[in-house]
């Protein structure tokens, strides 16, 4: 039997190859993080490595020490308490879900403290250390006074320019409803459609106006309820007889299907009122001449579910994620059909939450789109509560 005779040249040839792309691959990965490291440590935002089990930080970045105006050295002998408005058990109590592997990610928003005992708002987001056996928790920090800045010009802008139209805009309603009735106006066809027409928009800015103030106050946690057990079916007629005038600008048929039995929940009716004027305008206004609006309820398990469909050419795919994010039109061109301020979606789930419910939307295979909102049941109807 014959061997092949074995080359050690060879041999130790491919064996000093495979040991100089071993250490190629080594030399790699380590240049790839030292560049890693160098990004994290000139980022801009603020990041931080924290061990759960002292709370202290194990390692901080420029941006961080910058903003803070602490050392390297003062930050190593320092925890989360010590640059937040939180207490170290808050913030632990925060991060458990991440700690013990509920969670990949937690974001939220805080206070930051500096060493000059100045504050700045900031948005954290904690993640897991991956493959890391002692669950190394990384903070990015971002300050957020800019924004929140904005914000607040935002919401004074609203204020100014809401009380400045709404406060000529009441004497202006009372003399047009007073000239709807005037013998000399109603003798003139011609001129009582002029003044129906001007009052009808009165009416529509008027609405406008309510819905920029309702939201102001509700995203800022300054309005005040009056919660009383509604029965839906009382609340979804009176709010069909105040949308009465949609049927004036808008040529649908409603079709109503509401529950054969009472459906009581905890809320504000006012609010239940402008929730449902809110759906039932969207629904009218997207829906094609003659189509069909229908709004009816019906209980699922401990919940009352109210759903409002329509006929129109349902959400832009792009836009589903966003459909209830502030100022947010799926037609915002300025030749868009559509009016409105672009907050009507928004109020309706900042009004459900108050309520302790929910709002979703499915949108059909072709068009239309149905809106629900779900609110959780009470047992027996109560004059008022406390």
């Amino acid at each position: 039997m014959s061997k092949t005779p074995v080359d050690l040249d060879e041999v130790m040839s491919g064996g000093r190859n495979s040991t100089r792309k071993k250490l190629s691959l080594s030399q790699q990965i380590n240049s790839q993080n030292q560049r890693l490291g160098r990004i994290l440590e000139d980022s801009y935002n603020e990041i931080y490595m924290v061990d759960p089990r002292t709370m202290r930080f194990v390692w901080v970045n420029r941006g961080a020490r910058v903003n803070l105006g602490y050392t390297v050295e003062e930050l190593s002998h320092m925890t989360p308490a010590d640059i937040s408005e939180d207490t170290l058990e808050g913030i632990y109590e925060r991060a458990k879900p991440l700690v013990y592997g509920e969670k990949r990610m937690l974001s939220f928003e805080g206070v930051h403290l500096r060493k000059d005992g100045s504050r700045y708002p900031v948005e954290i987001r904690l993640l897991r250390a991956a493959s890391d056996a002692d669950a190394t928790v990384v903070a990015i920090v971002q300050d957020i006074s800019e924004r929140k800045r904005n914000e607040r010009i935002k919401d004074e802008f609203i204020s100014i320019v809401s009380h400045e139209l709404r406060t000529p805009l009441t004497p202006i309603i009372g003399v047009l409803d007073l000239l709807e009735s005037d013998p000399v106006v109603t003798e003139d066809e011609h001129v009582e459609q002029l003044v129906g027409v001007a009052r009808r928009n009165a009416l529509r800015l008027r609405r406008l106006i309510d819905q920029l103030l309702d939201y102001r106050d509700l995203s800022q946690g300054d309005a005040s309820f009056d919660l009383r057990n509604l029965e839906l079916g009382d609340v979804i007629l009176a709010s069909i007889h105040a949308c009465r005038y949609l049927h004036q600008r808008y040529d649908f048929e409603l079709n109503l299907q509401l529950a054969s039995e009472e459906l009581w929940v905890l809320a504000d009716r006012g609010y239940m009122v402008q929730l449902m004027s809110i759906l039932l305008s969207n629904a009218a206004k997207f829906s094609p001449v003659g189509a069909e609006v229908t709004v009816a309820t019906e209980t699922h398990d401990s919940h009352a579910l109210i759903s409002i469909s329509d006929c129109g050419p349902g959400i832009p795919e792009e836009m589903r994620a966003h459909i209830f994010d502030q100022f947010v039109q799926a037609d915002s061109t300025a030749t868009r059909r559509y009016g409105g301020t672009g907050i009507g979606l928004s109020l309706a789930q900042l009004i459900v939450e108050q309520f302790d419910g929910r709002i979703f939307f499915e949108c059909g295979e072709e068009a239309g789109t149905t809106f629900y909102v779900e609110l959780p049941l009470c047992e027996s109807a109560a004059d008022l509560i406390d």
